[in-house]
């Protein structure tokens, strides 16, 4: 799929496409392009990977990257790529994952990288899987009842899953409308495609560039009105495209780079026809890449628009702004991401162009290159094995010492002088676990590892048992007692002990939800499974305040303001003079091609020129107004109000169920007035979606009121407390350790015995 505004990063896979009815095959050949990192699904179900490697996400032992395709898997039936992970379906309905994992996107259960290779998902057990996509930091799975689970980053719901930001293993989409109706998905970097069992087409996640295909840009979940019988679909960084089965093909979202194939750079937030290609071409096949697509016919013709800026299209040219064929004949199979793009004419040699980062396009170290070429050492096709085969062609050695501690890591400022008296009381907190009982008497023979860490007068220390080998087989031991360099990015640790000093940003995540009171341990409250030892109980965080929940929303308004003015001053047509200018050069050889194209030109200028004054003038306003209407509902408050803590006034709902109402009226009403012309309801929805905007804007405005603290919306850290940078230790935090499998009793047993019989009270004498 995508590159990442960010930071250099494949938000999805964009795998090498077959005819829709063919992607089900487990002998379907397949290419899946990550960031730097490519997979390969020969037909014999081999799987190769090739590229970067820093994250592991090749998931073999190949140094920082390996620039020849090599085997990593067998009985593979579909691949997904994303910037630093990798998953494949095996043709027995199993997940496997590897990589980095920092979101929980590979389901497994917590966040560490897996760097040893393949692993089955856990989460997906019991499950057989149909489908898979990658976003990034996210993934999706399909299950052969056309069920949907998701797992990974959810902050803009691209799991569509409500409050919560993150899953760390697959979880259910709770839609209605795809329970058991689901036939395949596509991921982009922050959003989600779902083809029906009946070639409908739903979307969910993030909305802003419109990419949701619902007239708005907004995030949330939508019906894309009017795509029936698709046939192929695709989502790239942050637009959709999708082929119906009589040929058409249709764009829609962000289109800064020309990606939705109209000769724009504007974006759109319905679905648009390409209504650029030749005469009588059918599309079969479409693929998105980073802010680039891909269209193949059913001739074999391969058109390209949009971001070229690495070559990936084979023709020379920053940017494709229309249709152009890729110069290529008779491709069978096509593959795209952000920098690269391959092509296949005959399901088994391929031939790539874009980027040659990591050794993606070839082994020379070349920079890259602007013609597709054949990619040595690699082909999708492959001997069929005579007798079946494991999926993992490598079984990670073992030995070592156990119930010892290794050496401790001190990070950061833990050396400081400044900050001895803050690490000897750390050392005091280790040496009372060294000799806790209960916490020493692990279930299986472990070495402790304690890490601490000091910057500004705030401290955090870790104590971790590691056993000799992750539940994936990972292996975590080096010489003697100690454990591997690499343990915190990859985890594997069946027990930690958390003790943080003067620091409470554990328990605030960025929305601001309050700390819910889990229980009590001994005299000392339990706040989501932190322990607070303070003195006299003070708490570490305060209301947000009215002012804050203003300010907050003044200056995402502010934001919506500035990039819509943005994007409109993008909106230009096409300059008369080098249409006039292209016009006749095409007629000198092409006169049908030429007039075709002078129509398709004033058509273009005249959609401009309609959206400009029937689109442009009243949004801008809208928003306009959206951002005074916040300073005038400040100032009906008084300065004691706007310092109280900030509530909702919508508590039972009815607000929002009036509001919806209210948009579904008007929708239905725009829709009614524009009769059955397509295009019409278009462009009613795209102007009613202005006054849509409006009422929602009104509503998340005049529900925000001030109130008691205990109805308080959400919570930020008390300024106050603890002092930043005091040399006391005024706040001690504690997280003891739980295992995640109910089935492990003895781990369980083992961190309940641990948790009961500490004594907290020797944690209290520590503070000052």
């Amino acid at each position: 799929m995508t590159s990442n505004p960010f930071r250099p990063a494949i938000g999805a896979a964009v795998v090498l496409l077959c005819a829709l009815a063919a992607h089900a095959q487990a002998d379907a050949p397949t290419i899946a392009f990550g960031t730097k990192h490519a997979l390969a699904l020969r037909d014999n179900g081999d799987v190769l990977s090739w590229g970067d490697n820093v994250m592991c996400q090749l998931g073999r032992p190949a140094g920082n990257s390996a620039a020849t395709p090599a085997l990593v898997m067998r009985n593979g039936k579909e691949i997904a790529a994303a910037s630093e992970h990798s998953l494949v379906l095996t043709t027995d309905g199993k997940v496997y994952g590897w990589g980095m994992n920092a979101e929980g996107v590979l389901g497994v259960g917590d966040t560490y990288d897996k760097c040893e290779g393949p692993m089955l998902v856990p989460s997906l057990e019991g499950k057989t899987i149909a489908h898979i996509a990658t976003g990034y930091g996210f993934s999706v799975a399909v299950t052969a009842e056309g069920d949907l689970f998701c797992a990974g980053d959810n902050s803009m719901a691209q799991c569509g899953i409500a409050r919560t930001s993150r899953l760390d293993t697959f979880t259910a989409v709770p839609f209605p409308e795809l329970a058991g109706n689901v036939a395949d998905v596509k991921a982009g970097l922050f959003h989600t495609l779902v083809l029906t069992k009946d070639r409908r087409l739903y979307a969910f996640g993030r909305g802003r560039d419109g990419q949701l295909g619902n007239g708005r840009t907004a995030n949330g979940f939508t019906l894309v009105a009017d795509m029936t019988d698709v046939v192929s679909f695709a989502a790239g960084t942050w637009h959709s495209v999708v082929a119906r089965a009589d040929g058409t093909v249709y764009a829609w979202g962000n289109g800064s780079k020309s990606q939705l194939c109209d000769g724009l750079t504007a974006s759109r937030t319905m679905p648009a026809k390409v209504d650029s290609l030749p005469a009588q071409v059918k599309i079969v096949d479409v693929a998105a890449g980073g802010h680039s697509t891909l269209l193949r016919a059913s001739n074999g013709t391969v058109y390209a628009c949009g971001d070229n800026q690495s070559g990936l299209f084979g023709v020379n040219a920053p940017v494709v702004p229309m249709p152009t064929t890729i110069p290529v004949s008779g491709a069978t199979r096509m593959a795209l991401g952000g920098a690269h793009a391959a092509i296949s004419t005959d399901g088994c040699v391929v031939r790539m162009a874009g980027s040659n980062d990591s050794g993606m396009i070839d082994a020379t170290g070349n920079s890259g290159t602007r013609t597709f070429g054949l990619r040595a050492g690699l082909s999708l096709c492959g001997p069929k094995p005579t007798t079946p085969l494991a999926n993992l062609v490598r079984v990670p050695p073992s030995g070592g010492q156990s119930n010892c501690w290794a050496t401790r890591v001190e990070e950061d400022s833990a050396a400081s002088p400044k900050f001895a008296a803050l690490r000897q009381t750390m050392l005091s907190v280790e040496a009372m676990f060294k000799n806790h009982a209960a916490f020493i008497a692990a279930p299986v023979p472990v070495r402790f590892r304690t890490s601490i860490s000091i910057s500004e007068g705030t401290g955090r220390m870790h104590i971790k048992a590691v056993p000799e080998r992750k539940a994936d087989g990972t292996r975590l031991w080096i010489a003697g007692c100690e454990v591997i360099p690499q343990l915190d990015r990859i985890g594997g640790a069946i027990g930690q002990l958390s003790i943080f000093f003067n620091s409470n940003e554990s328990l605030i995540n960025a929305a601001g939800t309050a700390p819910a009171l889990t229980s009590n341990v001994g005299a000392f409250p339990e706040y989501g499974g932190w322990v607070l030892i303070s003195k006299g109980g003070r708490l570490p965080w305060i209301p947000q305040t009215l002012d804050d929940k203003l300010n907050a929303e003044l200056t995402r308004r502010e934001r919506a303001l500035a990039d819509w003015l943005k994007s409109a001053q993008n909106l230009k047509a096409p300059a008369a003079v080098d249409v006039e200018k292209t016009y006749e050069m095409l007629k000198k050889n092409d006169p049908a091609g030429a007039e075709k194209y002078r129509t398709q030109m004033a058509t273009l200028a005249n959609d401009v020129r309609r959206r400009q004054e029937e689109i442009v003038p009243p949004t801008t306003a809208a928003l306009e107004k959206q951002v005074a209407d916040v300073r005038q509902y400040r100032a009906t408050f008084t300065r004691e109000q706007l310092m109280a803590p900030a509530v909702w006034a919508d508590v039972s709902g009815s607000g929002r169920r009036g509001l919806d109402a209210k948009v579904s009226e008007v929708r239905s009403r725009a829709i009614a007035s524009a009769g059955a012309d397509r295009q019409a309801r278009q462009q009613a929805l795209e102007r009613v979606a202005i006054d849509i905007g409006a009422l929602s804007a009104e509503y998340d405005l005049t529900n925000l009121t001030p109130g008691a603290a205990d109805r308080a919306m959400h919570v930020k850290a008390d300024p106050a407390f603890p002092v930043t940078g005091d040399a006391r230790v005024q706040l001690i935090m504690v997280r003891f350790f739980s295992d995640p499998d109910p089935k492990q009793t003895a781990r369980l047993a083992w961190g309940k015995a641990t948790k009961e019989t500490f004594d907290l009270s020797q944690l209290a004498t520590l503070l000052r």
